[in-house]
């Protein structure tokens, strides 16, 4: 995934910025990624999802590759109202 996440087209995101971020956040981000467990990463206002191979695995074809990069209410749009109020302070 960390290729994938290098190589995505993050222009087709325009709500992403394209900075990689505050050090502390890549570092979390990168850490997170590299975990032996899945992992799910909700960047920004927007949380915008990012995710480890194990992630990708868990969620199998009905979710990835199409949520990387999406923000978390498009990607997860049928559990939104259960989970987005959680998420969301």
């Amino acid at each position: 995934m960390g290729r994938a996440i290098r190589a995505f087209d993050w222009a087709e995101r325009p709500w992403v910025r394209p900075r990689p971020g505050p050090p502390a956040c890549v570092h979390r981000s990168g850490s997170r990624l590299a975990r032996p467990q899945a992992a799910l990463v909700l960047w920004g206002p927007e949380l915008v999802c990012s995710y480890n191979d194990h992630y990708a695995q868990l969620v199998g074809p009905s979710k990835h590759p199409d949520i990387l990069g999406r923000k978390a209410a498009v990607a997860w749009a049928e559990l939104w109202p259960l989970i987005g109020p959680q998420l969301i302070t």
